[in-house]
């Protein structure tokens, strides 16, 4: 019976993060812990016919779980700092539930800007890159083959370009740092949400020709549907120059 109320907590919990694992008012928490106000501490209550008594947090316990278990539904991805998160469905008989973004989630920032995206098969949005915020990008339909190339003189990565695929048939959030080039192509019709950590500004907006092959990314389209802006982009060596010169102005 111990057993059987411990996995149903860690099933309660087990995708959540520090700020929500200690929700006392939570029946399994109840039955599972008393909360000693003099020591401040949670314990680990002696059930009956429980065979040990823990004297380390419960918090500090399945805390330690949950990274383990969160490390292995997260794929850092070839360029620094740049991720790919797996999202647990929640589904019962009405049907599946997934969080999309919680505001204690481990980005580097809080988005303050969110975008819903509809795209036609067959067009490439990009390469772009910024310096002021982050992307956060969830695919809700379709599929998006999201290519990144790092310009960030001072990263491990420098210089390093990966090609992944986000669908809809496994929700995933994919995390793109400031700093890093990034492009969307697609081969299908698309609708994907994204968040940015600071508002959007067009001089925070720059980018170079999609297809430079200095990006050393193989897309799989040969001619996508292009904005005017992205088909008359510079070269990236343009770009990376005129990006050294704005760090050199006094």
């Amino acid at each position: 019976m111990e057993r059987s109320k411990a996995i149903q907590f860690l099933a309660v919990y087990g995708d959540r993060r520090p700020a929500q694992r200690h929700d006392r008012n939570h029946p399994v928490w109840k039955s599972l812990v008393k909360h000693d106000e003099s020591a401040g501490s949670d314990e680990i209550a002696v059930l009956p016919g429980a065979m040990v008594a823990a004297t380390s947090s419960l918090v500090d316990i399945v805390g330690k779980l949950l990274a383990a278990r969160r490390h292995m539904l997260t794929e850092q991805l070839q360029v620094d700092g740049a991720w790919r998160h797996m999202l647990t469905p929640r589904a019962d008989e009405r049907g599946t539930l997934h969080e999309l973004f919680r505001a204690d989630w481990e980005l580097s920032e809080i988005p303050l800007q969110w975008n819903l995206v509809s795209t036609r098969a067959n067009t490439l949005r990009g390469v772009h890159v910024h310096f002021n915020h982050d992307d956060y990008l969830i695919v809700l339909s379709g599929a998006m083959h999201l290519g990144l190339h790092d310009v960030r003189p001072d990263s491990k990565t420098f210089g390093k370009s990966q090609l992944i695929t986000l669908t809809a048939q496994r929700l995933q959030a994919a995390f793109v740092p400031r700093g890093v080039m990034h492009g969307f192509c697609f081969t299908e019709a698309t609708t994907y949400v994204y968040g940015l950590t600071q508002c959007w500004t067009p001089e925070d907006d720059l980018g170079c020709r999609w297809n430079d092959p200095e990006l050393g990314l193989n897309w799989p389209v040969s001619d996508p549907v292009l904005s005017s802006r992205d088909a008359s982009a510079i070269s990236l060596n343009e770009l990376k120059a005129k990006l050294g010169s704005a760090r050199t102005r006094p």
